[in-house]
């Protein structure tokens, strides 16, 4: 928008450092071994639990990340977390995954953001998917 705008002082000073993003957000999240992206970092520690966090880098319209990478995240989501109605909050390969969300107020607490299909996600899914070349 600076850069719309033509405030060219604060270009020349935040470019630099908005050149860096992608290689260090990349950097953080990406792993080439797994194909998709960390869930969060903290520190040193990465969680590589697949959850549909990662749709988001992929449907955004200014991705940090090129056009292989969003496509192979969005692989991984299909694999593991697509269904018709919407995208799971956690694979069904994960130790903690709750396939249904019913019981008493505990149980649907904790099945909550450990399995619940969100149809909301389906949106994101579907633009980062429309913006790759298949």
């Amino acid at each position: 928008m600076a850069q719309i705008a033509g405030i060219k002082s604060f270009v020349n000073e935040w470019q630099p450092i908005a050149d860096k993003i992608p290689d260090s957000y990349k950097e953080t999240f990406w792993s080439k071994d797994k194909g998709y992206l960390a869930d969060y970092v903290c520190g040193d520690f990465k969680d590589w639990t697949v959850r549909p966090n990662m749709v988001f880098a992929t449907s955004l319209p200014y991705s940090p990340l090129h056009e292989k990478i969003r496509q192979l995240i969005l692989e991984k989501i299909q694999q593991e977390l697509l269904t018709p109605r919407g995208l799971r909050t956690l694979s069904p390969k994960h130790p903690d995954y709750k396939g249904t969300y019913c019981g008493n107020q505990k149980e649907r607490d904790i099945a909550y953001h450990q399995g619940t299909v969100w149809t909301w996600l389906l949106g994101h899914f579907a633009e980062g998917y429309l913006k790759i070349p298949w």
